[in-house]
């Protein structure tokens, strides 16, 4: 189930050994954090990315007036929405 395997570097033997309760324990908790800090990762993760490519808050605020005319091209469409929804889970 919960091992840990430990070798020892001077002899390079291995030995296999059970996690104790309380080290399960702040395993498991720690888990949970991780698996609850996953969303906000991911959605940094998309940030950036865009952000690499060109695609920063400047260029979000420069076709500002291409989204109220409604004439953004759909690729940049499709990023803004990506930004958008990454960046609300990022801000909460």
């Amino acid at each position: 189930m919960s091992e840990r395997l430990l070798i020892n570097c001077v002899t390079g033997e291995a030995v296999v050994k059970e996690h104790s309760a309380a080290e399960r324990a702040r395993l498991d908790a720690q888990r949970l954090v991780d698996i609850e800090k996953e969303p906000y990762r991911e959605a940094m993760e998309v940030l950036r990315s865009w952000d690499a490519k060109g695609y920063t808050r400047a260029w979000e605020t420069s076709v500002a007036p291409l989204v109220a005319a409604e004439t953004l091209p759909e690729y940049d469409a499709t990023v803004l929405a990506e930004k958008k929804a990454a960046r609300a889970v990022v801000e909460g």
